[in-house]
């Protein structure tokens, strides 16, 4: 007989915190595969930038709250790239602009503005929009306060800055 699992709460987060992507964006893996977010635990390895070594590398997840409680907003942004690719985000999340050269909050990033991919490429935002409904978000760390999200380098709270000219991207 199998065990049953208990039901997570469903929480209606009233201010979300900086950091908190949605269920459905792919985290890269070390292996190269990706995973949804939602999906991701502690002890997981991710593919990260080491500054000190300018190498993409694999890190390990040190925090995650997907087996915590479900968290849910009533509204997120969704931000579209000029490759096609898009990613949502609950409150605000750490990018690595190319033109400025730092992890940046994207919300305050402008259209235009050119971001990272975990290929090398460089492409840019071209389209912000506000959606008024319901989404579950969640957020990790890493090793390296850094790993990709639908492609994109995107930083934790911790993350450290680095030029990314000088990154090596054969993982």
């Amino acid at each position: 007989m199998q065990e049953s699992k208990q039901a997570k709460e469903i929480i209606l987060t009233k201010n979300p915190p900086n950091y908190s992507l949605t269920g459905e964006c792919k985290i890269t893996l070390a292996n190269g595969k990706k995973r949804r977010l939602d999906k991701i635990k502690v002890g997981d390895m991710v593919l990260g930038v080491d500054k000190e070594t300018n190498k993409v590398v694999p890190c390990k997840v040190i925090k995650s709250d997907t087996l915590e409680d479900i968290k849910t907003y009533g509204s997120f942004n969704k931000y579209t790239f000029s490759d096609g690719q898009f990613i949502k985000i609950v409150a605000d999340h750490k990018f690595y602009n190319t033109d400025k050269k730092v992890f940046e909050f994207i919300n305050s990033c402008n259209t235009r503005d050119r971001f990272l991919k975990e290929d090398g490429s460089i492409v840019k935002l071209i389209e912000k929009k506000f959606y008024n409904r319901c989404v579950h978000h969640f957020e990790i760390d890493t090793t390296l306060h850094n790993y990709f999200a639908n492609g994109f380098l995107v930083g934790t709270n911790d993350v450290n800055n680095f030029d990314f000219n000088k990154i090596d991207y054969k993982a």
